[in-house]
């Protein structure tokens, strides 16, 4: 039996989603989960932000863990940097000016003369010059290979370094703590390497939902064990490619989908879907393609990330993603069982109509309280129906309905909803 249940959405919220008005009209989309991610947000604010959130969405929340990994820490000001500038690399309570803290603190202590230290996905490389402690507190030099801006809370990569790392921070552990306290279940879990990690996180918290995070190679290499003792598997295509060459991505992302299939595990992939949605309101094609493209291969969903938390169209952004979603639903649904490799990929029941007819939603925006449905009829016209004689305006009004255009109003508008329309 064919498998065509609507692909799983998360959706990850930050400064530009994180409002009422945004909230309530997520929740009237078809979307799996709302992800708060944990690397971005104060432990100290935690349970307020899980109220907040659950007072105004409807939609299950899930926890993204943080992970040990090695961060930048808080700069006063952004840091631009040339090549063969000098940098000095120290801890966030020994900070100087124009210095860099890392974190955690221990890093800086494993680091060796000629380490090359990337900065947000080589935004920024250094090479390590020489390392100093003064008072337990360790200071390293360094030169900048590759400039660019060095900001706050950007991923570290040290090349060539094997220091093994706890898998849940002392905020992590101090989270799931107060996860269990207000009902929190779902959860990625960030920076898995082996079974253990998994093991050691269902300590804490051992009626969870989690979805382990591959993107790293040690996870690559030890995928099976990860798959068969978590709930399912996320695929972060961006951290993933710190450890793995851009160009092996792909392939990676098709062998984790393939092994997670034949497992019968749920996998969702993040990273640069709709990028292009955060400034413009409209997707690419490149992007339509891949998203298509990674369902069909048999991912269960897809993450947004930056797209919905620091995006600025982060409604019209979920919107199309669940629009492209019911497309794929309905390709797989109209077509009998195909073969890609012989390029018989055209539904059955649309035809070659599927190809150039008008798609459900291209252009239209769904009414306020209301909803895009699709009452189309697709295939032949039987001969028998009675014919009806529409004015034009009457022929609209059909189209509409069929359409959704007019749908039943659901709830009341909001100030500020009445006011965009107006």
């Amino acid at each position: 039996v064919k498998d065509i249940r609507s692909p799983m959405i998360v959706v990850t919220l930050g400064p530009t989603s994180m409002n009422e008005t945004v909230l309530r009209k997520l929740s009237q989309r078809k979307i799996s989960f709302v992800r708060i991610n944990l690397s971005h947000t104060p432990i100290e604010t935690l349970e307020d932000t899980v109220a907040f959130v659950r007072s105004h969405c409807t939609i299950p929340l899930m926890l993204d863990t943080e992970g040990s990994q090695v961060r930048t820490g808080v700069l006063k000001n952004a840091m631009s940097v040339m090549e063969n500038q000098e940098v000095l690399l120290t801890t966030q309570e020994a900070l100087g000016s124009g210095e860099v803290p890392l974190r955690p603190n221990e890093v800086l202590g494993v680091l060796n003369e000629g380490d090359l230290v990337s900065l947000d996905f080589d935004s920024v490389l250094l090479r390590v010059d020489s390392v100093s402690t003064n008072g337990g507190t360790s200071r390293v030099q360094s030169t900048v290979l590759s400039g660019g801006t060095i900001q706050n809370n950007k991923a570290v990569t040290v090349f060539d370094q094997t220091f093994q790392m706890p898998s849940l921070s002392e905020k992590d552990v101090q989270a799931l703590e107060i996860a269990q306290q207000i009902g929190v279940e779902n959860f990625c879990l960030s920076f898995v390497d082996g079974l253990e990690d998994v093991q050691e996180f269902r300590r804490y918290h051992p009626k969870a939902f989690v979805l382990s995070k591959i993107e790293t190679s040690a996870a690559i290499e030890n995928l099976e064990e990860i798959i068969n003792i978590s709930d399912g598997v996320l695929i972060d295509r961006g951290d993933l490619s710190r450890q793995v060459p851009l160009e092996r991505i792909p392939f990676a992302q098709k062998y984790v989908i393939s092994k997670a299939v034949q497992a019968k595990k749920p996998v969702v992939v993040a990273t640069n879907f709709l990028d292009t949605m955060m400034e413009s309101r409209s997707a690419s094609r490149a992007e339509t393609n891949d998203i298509v493209n990674t369902l069909l291969d048999g991912a269960t969903g897809v993450v947004l990330a930056a797209e919905t938390a620091i995006g600025q169209h982060p409604v019209e952004t979920v919107s199309f993603l669940v629009g492209l979603c019911d497309e794929v639903v309905r390709f797989r649904g109209s077509t009998s069982d195909f073969d890609m490799a012989s390029g018989e990929v055209l539904p059955g029941a649309y035809d070659s109509n599927y190809i150039t007819s008008p798609a459900l939603g291209c252009g239209l925006i769904a009414p306020h309280g209301g909803a895009l449905v699709d009452q189309r009829w697709k295939g032949e016209i039987p001969k028998d129906l009675p014919y009806l004689e529409l004015s034009t305006n009457e022929a609209m009004d059909a189209e509409q309905l069929a359409l959704g255009g007019y749908s039943p109003l659901r709830g009341f508008m909001s100030k500020g909803d009445l006011d965009s329309v107006l």
